[in-house]
This record gives structure tokens, C-alpha cells and sequence, in this order.
């Protein structure tokens, strides 16, 4: 298998690049669960990816400088690059070190802070 998929380094790499690009790609569709009002909000699926302008329902661009526009991370893409940049510099995941790196994180901030994000 390892032939196949690469090293662990890469199918790592591979595998975040393709959440990343996943995630900034269906922002604008977040939070839709009703099949009508995605059709709506998508109607190709030929290019059904980052709509412009992103409108994804519980955060914006205008509430949230420097976050949110057509093509950036959703709340939850910002967590996960905040996540894997820590556990890449520190070489391992310690939940010790990665739950005070995550609350330094989360108080400076400047984004949509969920459940999670606001408990720390």
C-alpha cells in the first residue's frame, strides 16, 4: 500500500490539502440541509464550487474581516490549519500541549468562535 498511496508524510499532506480545498470550496454551502434550497444555492453541478459571493449562513466576510471571503477556509478549516501547523511544529500531538496552544489560539481569534472555540 505504501507503493501505492506514498509515504505517510505525503498521503498526511495529501490528505489536509484535500480537506482544505474541500472546505473552502463548500463554504458558501454550509449549514443548507434542505434539498431545495441547495439546489438553489448550487444549481451546476458542473461548478458547484466557491460561489461568489460566499454566503454562508451563520458568518461573513463583512461580520468577520479577513475571514470568510470567496475561496478562504470555513470557522472549521481555520481550527483545523491552527491544529495541524501546531502538531507539525511540535513534531507529535500532546493533548497536554495542544489544549493550551488551542486556548491561546482561540482568545486571539478573530473569527466565528463555535461551541468548542468558546470554551476555551
Amino acid at each position: 500500500a505504501a507503493a501505492v498511496c506514498g509515504s505517510m508524510e505525503a498521503r498526511i499532506r495529501n490528505c489536509l490539502l484535500g480537506a482544505f480545498v474541500g472546505d473552502a470550496a463548500s463554504m458558501t454551502t454550509h449549514w443548507i440541509y434542505d434539498p431545495a434550497a441547495m439546489a438553489d444555492a448550487v444549481p451546476s453541478v458542473d461548478a458547484p464550487e466557491f460561489k461568489s459571493p460566499a454566503t454562508p449562513k451563520f458568518y461573513s466576510s463583512e461580520e468577520f474581516p479577513g475571514h470568510y471571503a470567496t475561496g478562504q477556509l470555513s470557522p472549521y478549516g481555520e481550527q483545523l490549519l491552527f491544529v495541524a501547523q501546531h502538531a507539525a511544529s511540535a513534531g507529535e500531538i500532546s493533548f497536554a500541549a495542544m489544549t493550551g496552544a488551542m486556548a491561546e489560539w482561540a482568545k486571539a481569534y478573530s473569527g466565528r468562535k463555535d461551541h468548542a472555540t468558546l470554551t476555551f
